[in-house]
């Protein structure tokens, strides 16, 4: 099991600690861990490797001033948010550093934006980033850039064709293409229609880059596709502000997708049994049907099949002992044949009392044998003599209608 990504708090303070640290484990899956002083503060960074993610430092502690222990942890690279109660020479002298992302009055209405930062860095953990420059240089500016916010998984390609190559290798597995304009072989702008013809926006980020001062590039860029374009030498907050809000949209996106999953996935189920309903079985099975007569299926006899399962005394059961026990038999039902079922073969409830196992590139034989096993399972694990379930098999015919194998039309 892969560990939690860590938080370095520093602050003398117990109250500020505390109540950073639950808003932070309130929102996000992360170890926070908190020193007071300097001195705790060396320890926790030899002891964890410096392995954090993110470091929180209050500029002032008891046992250090002028931000040294702020000094200490950016000298091992960690991206560094400053607390601070007032604005001082130190303060100025630290912002420079490309570690330190941000500066953050100790008042509580200025925690949220340390939450707001805290996500976006530790959703960059996940990010993948293909790099598209054939400078050594550019693309070893470009990684060190990233890697302040946290993206350290970073791929490179030397032109827009090498690039290719490693997307088609693995569409899903980036979020982000950041590619310069001027390249042998295949230019940025030529890379972005390539990359578009084939992934969509909400899929993946493009920012293009260019040293050229023909302004008409940035048109060009966001015309063929890309969502960003930055001008080279780029400032570095402007670029990990692009490149923190493009990783951003891509997780919305995402999360989107998931959500969307989720209800439609809803609308399918039977909500007392939790397996797919008649609407979800309609949709399915006519699908497999129209897939069968493009596709032969039928190799070494294999065919569409449906198992039917009715089952019979559920009426009398409710009326006899009440709902509660009906829908607690129907549960148990679901939950037999479910257990027993292949990968490829899923169980839907058509009616109150009515269900459909879809059995698709199967032969008679093996469903014939798995009809029978269902039946035995349910008979020997009902003690009610008032249940009973009736089974049949029935095969898919390409030369017959649709509705006529469909259940229920």
């Amino acid at each position: 099991m892969a560990s939690l990504p860590k938080i370095l708090l520093v602050d003398d303070n117990q109250t500020i600690v505390y109540a950073i640290s639950k808003m932070i484990l309130d929102e996000l899956e992360v170890e926070v861990l908190s020193a007071t002083s300097l001195l705790e503060t060396k320890e926790l960074l030899e002891e964890h490797n410096s392995s954090f993610a993110l470091a929180i430092v209050d500029l002032n502690l008891p046992d250090c001033k002028d931000g040294d222990a702020v000094k200490h942890v950016i000298g091992y690279g960690i991206p560094t948010i400053i607390l601070t109660g007032m604005v001082n020479e130190s303060l100025k002298e630290l912002q420079e550093n490309d570690e330190v992302l941000q500066y953050i009055s100790k008042d509580e209405k200025s925690f949220s934006y340390i939450l707001n930062i805290s996500k976006k860095l530790i959703q960059n953990l996940n990010a993948s980033v293909l790099v598209v420059d054939d400078s050594d240089v550019q693309i070893n500016l470009i990684k060190m850039s990233l890697k302040l916010i946290n993206v350290t998984n970073v791929q490179t390609a030397k032109d827009g064709l090498e690039a290719m190559e490693i997307i088609n290798k693995d569409p899903d597995g980036i979020f982000m293409v950041i590619t310069d304009y001027e390249m042998p072989n295949m230019n940025g702008v030529e890379l972005v229609h390539a990359i578009r013809e084939k992934i969509n926006k909400d899929k993946l980020s493009i920012i293009g880059l260019s040293a050229s001062e023909n302004k008409k590039l940035v048109s060009e860029f966001i015309l063929a596709g890309a969502n960003d374009f930055l001008s080279k030498p780029f400032d570095m907050t402007e670029f990990h502000t692009r490149i923190n809000n493009n990783i951003e949209m891509h997780w919305l996106f995402k999360e989107n997708e998931k959500q969307k999953k989720v209800l439609q996935d809803y609308a399918f189920l039977d909500l007392l049994t939790k397996s797919y309903n008649r609407s979800k079985y309609l949709m399915m099975i006519k699908r497999y049907c129209k897939r069968f007569n493009k596709v032969n299926y039928v190799k070494d006899g294999k065919g569409l099949y449906q198992i039917q399962i009715s089952v019979k005394g559920l009426g009398d059961i409710n009326n006899s002992y009440g709902y509660a026990v009906g829908d607690t038999l129907l549960k148990r039902f679901v939950h037999i044949v479910q257990e027993m079922l292949e990968k490829q073969e899923t169980l839907y409830r058509i009616l109150s009392a009515e269900f459909v196992v879809i059995s698709p590139n199967n032969n008679f034989k093996s469903v014939k044998l798995l009809a029978d096993k269902i039946q035995k399972k349910l008979h020997d694990s009902t003690k009610s003599k008032k249940v009973d379930y009736v089974i049949a098999i029935t095969q898919y015919n390409p030369k017959n209608k649709i509705n006529n194998f469909v259940i229920g039309t």
